[in-house]
């Protein structure tokens, strides 16, 4: 017959993959977890008054989790007057008032409030 498999090589696949069989209750109970962490996360760095990229990124504030896609962010939807180079150096991270974040947040719909 066709469409069979040999359940020991599902098995044997799913280990190889680093695949497991989960309730739905179970994954949905992770997802929630891992969005209220996200949540805490972001109510922590919203405190600050300003944010570098990588935090913005890692807060996942904009939709996107990369330094660049920040940086696209910013560059595209941000004032000039709402982020600023740290220092003088060429290595010196950009900040990004946290009030202009919360506000494109809110406008992608990432912030509800």
């Amino acid at each position: 017959m066709d469409g069979l498999i040999n359940v020991s090589d599902f098995v044997d696949y799913m280990k190889n993959e680093g695949l497991v069989l989960v309730k739905k209750q179970e994954a949905e109970n992770i997802a929630m977890f891992k969005e209220a962490k996200m949540a805490e996360l972001r109510s922590h760095l919203r405190r600050k008054k300003t944010l570098k990229f990588s935090e913005i990124a890692k807060g996942g504030f904009f939709g996107v989790y990369t330094r660049k896609g920040v940086e696209y962010v910013v560059k595209n939807m941000l004032s000039e007057n709402e982020y600023f180079k740290s220092g003088a150096g060429k290595q010196d991270p950009i900040l990004v008032l946290t009030s202009a974040v919360v506000r494109i947040s809110k406008l992608k719909g990432i912030i509800y409030e």
